[in-house]
């Protein structure tokens, strides 16, 4: 139910969504590279059935969490068509991205990790995007699926005392492989910081026709307490590496599995069938990089005579 722009908010109730024209309702969703504001909200708030009306938290720290995050996962993944392809995923994530920074630069009381957020809608909201679509990336969507299910049945209509954050991140530890649960610490219980950085991605071609690629890069991990003093920590994570064709919304990743990264400088080679643009590490942005714009590099051609140019791609 569309309302004049007087306030600016959707909000879901047992039949009804009032939605206000000034949040998207008039966005020209059909532009290039333009998410689609008034189906993600509607989505959104349509989530909000289960998460919020059916999973209440307690009045407790994280309890946004429970709503909030979810509803913003859930409205991802109704619409994952919205932005399937590898451009239209780094487009939404580098928007979450971004928009937790901006939040995360006016903090003015002490920032938390999610599984404690309090007022700060920046991490419940944004932040937590991120968080459910990297847990999502890193597990697989049925076996998160699954466990989101198992935690709706659990809780699902309590009276008091409700459910609480703590109880959420623990099941989400529980549906989570063993070599995985660092990652739950990682998204939910700590405030966890990445600097990663192509150096440098280059390629030849071999006599098969194929493409060599050839992608040196540095890591670093960080931990943050809430007043923003980071700590560099030792890096022994898995991480997208990613080679890609094509341009903007003909984009394709002709290869993007996870390497473990364990030095502060690798070097990764990668045999392709097709000539490359760009490629990197983290390309879709996935995991919380204050920079994410030296993630990925086009590529330079290598000659045997040590010359390059910028590839070509096709």
């Amino acid at each position: 139910m569309e309302f004049p722009r007087y306030r600016e908010f959707a909000q879901s109730f047992s039949n009804m969504i009032p939605y206000s024209e000034g949040i998207g309702f008039i966005a020209h969703a059909s532009q290039e590279d333009a998410l689609d504001v008034p189906f993600y909200v509607t989505g959104h708030e349509l989530a909000h059935q289960w998460w919020g009306h059916q999973v209440f938290g307690a009045y407790a720290q994280g309890s946004s969490e429970l709503t909030e995050s979810l509803a913003e996962y859930s409205a991802l993944m109704h619409g994952h068509g919205e932005i399937d392809g590898p451009h239209n995923i780094r487009t939404y994530l580098k928007n979450e991205l971004d928009r937790y920074l901006r939040g995360l630069s006016g903090e003015q009381r002490k920032e938390q990790p999610i599984s404690r957020v309090k007022y700060e809608d920046y991490i419940w909201y944004h932040k937590g995007s991120l968080v459910m679509y990297a847990l999502k990336d890193y597990i697989g969507e049925a076996r998160l699926n699954a466990a989101l299910r198992k935690y709706l049945e659990k809780v699902k209509f309590q009276e008091a005392p409700y459910t609480t954050s703590l109880e959420f991140v623990d099941a989400m530890r529980e549906a989570t492989p063993d070599e995985l649960k660092y990652i739950i610490a990682d998204l939910f219980e700590t405030i966890t910081l990445y600097d990663y950085r192509t150096v440098e991605a280059t390629y030849k071609m071999t006599p098969e026709k194929k493409y060599v690629v050839r992608i040196k890069v540095s890591a670093k991990k960080l931990r943050a307490d809430g007043l923003g003093v980071e700590k560099e920590i030792q890096i022994d994570d898995l991480v997208d590496i990613g080679v890609f064709t094509g341009e903007g919304k003909n984009e394709q990743a002709l290869f993007l599995p996870k390497r473990r990264i364990t030095q502060p400088e690798m070097e990764f080679e990668v045999t392709v069938d097709h000539l490359t643009a760009r490629a990197g590490i983290d390309p879709y942005n996935k995991l919380i990089d204050r920079n994410p714009e030296d993630n990925i590099l086009p590529c330079e051609w290598w000659t045997a005579e040590g010359s390059s140019h910028r590839g070509i791609s096709k």
